[in-house]
């Protein structure tokens, strides 16, 4: 089978928009709905296309254009899809003027930030091979601190693995699981980007931290600015349509599939990478995150058994010390009504109190 192109997907996706806008307009004819139903039947893509296109629309609702990325508008491969907006013609002659093209518009601009997971833009060939890759990881308990070639400083917290990549255009890292902060070497040419499950954070030079956590991830702001990016997901995919924050100094957002990119926190400098003086700080976090901690430290492993989704919601606020794990899963049964239950030489187990003690 013939493979599919860039352009046949793109006039695919435009005309689901546009087919969306003309069925939901009052003026449009049975004619314009025997017409969509060929267009339906005439390839198996476009049911589906037309599928993404209403979910999109249904998603957009409750998202204002003020957040979104505002690099979605400037020239790149998606301008394919926007060149045209003043000139975008119905999908069959027969619509005539019946359909509303400010509407058509708006689809096509959202549809070329938006819809599919087309091939993103490769390196240059040259700038691949001059690219050095280099992979770092710490040890369970272990807190390691890195000098990178640019002169920033990378600091791993425990269990944690991250793969940094720098060519002579830029300058990025993959925080593949755990935690790091970065002090970041100004370079107004290169702006250094992280990459942590979905999470998108841009910098030029500045000190931060990032968690991740499963596909929970988590930016705080120890001193300049960064700014971050997180895609609206649609059917459980990421599109390319991101929402964004800028931070400063003293300032935290967290981002997962589920919940997006949540509000801005303030919190204390000290607070930013304090697992570096053998801090854990919760202000509100989940108690499955504590718990997640708790593996990167612990050799025993933790688990919450039983009523997961409950017991692992409960809210936990509070300092522990990273090297006392034992302790820290101790005091959950004074702030929560849980058992801990540590009788077991491999297992440490967090159960609901009703459920017995250890």
């Amino acid at each position: 089978m013939a493979q599919t192109t860039d352009d046949e997907l793109i006039n695919i996706v435009r005309s689901a928009h546009e087919w969306r806008v003309l069925m939901e307009n009052p003026g449009a004819t049975d004619a314009d709905r025997r017409a969509f139903q060929a267009w339906l039947a005439a390839d198996p893509r476009h049911e589906d296309m037309f599928g993404r296109a209403e979910t999109v629309w249904s998603a957009l609702g409750d998202v204002a254009p003020s957040d979104f990325d505002e690099r979605l508008h400037q020239p790149s491969w998606r301008e394919r899809w926007s060149q045209r907006v003043g000139a975008l013609s119905a999908p069959s002659a027969e619509r005539g003027n019946r359909i509303v093209f400010a509407s058509i518009a708006v689809a096509t601009v959202f549809a070329g930030g938006l819809l599919l997971t087309l091939p993103k833009q490769p390196q240059t060939m040259a700038e691949a091979e001059n690219a050095s890759v280099t992979n770092y990881a710490s040890d369970r308990g272990e807190t390691k601190t890195v000098a990178l070639s640019d002169g920033s400083t990378l600091t791993l917290g425990a269990a944690s693995k991250a793969t940094v990549t720098y060519s002579g255009s830029s300058r990025s890292l993959e925080l593949v699981e755990g935690a790091v902060f970065l002090d970041i070497e100004s370079d107004e040419a290169r702006p250094f980007l992280v990459d942590a499950a979905a999470m998108k954070v841009m910098v030029t030079g500045t000190a931060f931290a990032v968690k991740r956590i499963d596909d929970a991830v988590r930016v705080s702001v120890a001193e300049g600015d960064v700014e971050v990016s997180y895609p609206i997901f649609l059917n459980d995919k990421a599109t390319s349509l991101m929402t964004r924050q800028s931070l400063a100094a003293g300032q935290q957002i967290a981002a997962s599939q589920g919940a997006g990119l949540d509000d801005i926190k303030e919190i204390s400098i000290a607070a930013v990478g304090a697992w570096r003086s053998d801090r854990l700080v919760y202000d509100g976090d989940p108690l499955w995150h504590l718990v997640a901690d708790a593996n990167r430290y612990s050799e025993r492993r933790v688990i919450i058994d039983g009523d997961e989704e409950r017991i692992g919601a409960l809210k936990i606020q509070g300092a522990f010390s990273a090297s006392d794990i034992d302790g820290m899963l101790s005091s959950l049964a004074l702030i929560h009504p849980v058992v801990v239950d540590q009788s077991e030489p491999e297992i440490i187990r967090i159960r609901a109190a009703s459920s017995g003690g250890n």
